[in-house]
């Protein structure tokens, strides 16, 4: 496809001759260097947490997508939405991934509920993230495989989605092969290479957080994550 393939060289020129560009981004209210706190008075709070996360090309990459529908993209079925919003009735949303990119990506927990149980839904994420180390539900890992691989097919359902994503194979240098091969390497996930991901690209003693909401939920936050986080 040498037309696509010059179109991908002259966009990856642009790029790279672009000038950066920084967003301004508000102040923090607060920082203790771990912890973030961005003011903001209202009955509903949010939280993010996370740290670097992985290269799109790295060797687990197959396991970090079945890891991510395990931990949290896959809406009501992931760990994260059993947990904190099922379970406990903490959130009414929460969700996470390994994220991937061309340098390291970012890996990140995201919850969001009323100001007063910010606290115990952080505390509920963290104990999800810690328990991936020890990851054994086969039914989950069933499950997630099962998603990924069934909506691998709406990921050409037009013309326009077949070259974008061609486009998108060719861009990040994945391997001819890659389409191919994708269902097959899904499929050849275990529990023991969720594992190998959440110790390989998880590292609690890292992970920093940003929270949104009243002057006093900061430090109420820090204080329940802090019970299963890593010093």
């Amino acid at each position: 496809m040498p037309y696509l393939d010059q179109k991908i060289s002259d966009s990856r020129k642009g790029i790279n001759n672009a000038p950066a560009v920084k967003p301004e981004i508000p102040p923090l209210s607060e920082s203790t260097g771990r912890l973030f706190h961005f003011r903001k008075e209202s009955a509903q709070a949010g939280l993010i947490m996370g740290h670097k996360g992985v290269n799109l090309h790295s060797s687990d990459s197959y396991a970090v997508t079945v890891f991510n529908a395990i931990l949290g993209t896959s809406s009501m079925s992931s760990l994260l939405s059993k947990k904190i919003r099922i379970q406990l009735g903490l959130s009414y949303k929460a969700s996470g991934a390994i994220g991937t990119g061309l340098d390291t990506g970012i890996f990140h927990v995201y919850c969001e509920c009323d100001t007063a149980r910010l606290p115990e839904a952080a505390a509920a994420a963290m104990e999800v993230i810690l328990g991936m180390r020890e990851f054994d539900d086969t039914a989950a890992l069933a499950l997630a495989k099962e998603s990924i691989i069934n909506e691998f097919i709406f990921n050409f359902d037009s013309s326009a989605a077949v070259v974008s994503r061609l486009m998108r194979i060719r861009f990040f240098g994945y391997p001819p092969a890659y389409l191919d091969d994708y269902i097959e390497n899904i499929a050849r996930v275990r529990a023991e290479d969720i594992r190998r991901a959440a110790m390989n690209y998880i590292k609690p003693g890292g992970i920093k957080a940003l929270v949104v909401g009243p002057a006093d939920i900061g430090a109420g936050v820090w204080d329940s994550m802090g019970k299963v986080l890593p010093k």
